[in-house]
């Protein structure tokens, strides 16, 4: 729900989500997926997946030796 590299654009700390919402139903009884419709997507991920984010410096890490040394500066800001 959250994502740190996103600024919030309406902050109601009291109220998380809402799960009312009615199920919709194709009214012929037809599939919601077709598999075989289905293709891979090719994401290009903002950080490498294997990195810890700092967020309150804005570093990309690595844990070494049970330790976090600083890999790189990233460009993106943070909302904490």
């Amino acid at each position: 729900m959250y994502w740190i590299y996103a600024e919030p654009a309406i902050n109601h700390p009291e109220i998380l989500a809402s799960s009312s919402f009615p199920s919709i139903r194709c009214p012929r009884r037809r599939k919601e997926a077709y598999r075989s419709m289905t293709k891979k997507r090719d994401v290009t991920l903002l950080f490498p997946r294997d990195c810890i984010i700092d967020a309150k410096e804005g570093m990309l890490c690595n844990l070494v030796d049970g330790s976090l040394v600083p890999v790189e500066k990233t460009p993106h800001k943070f909302w904490v």
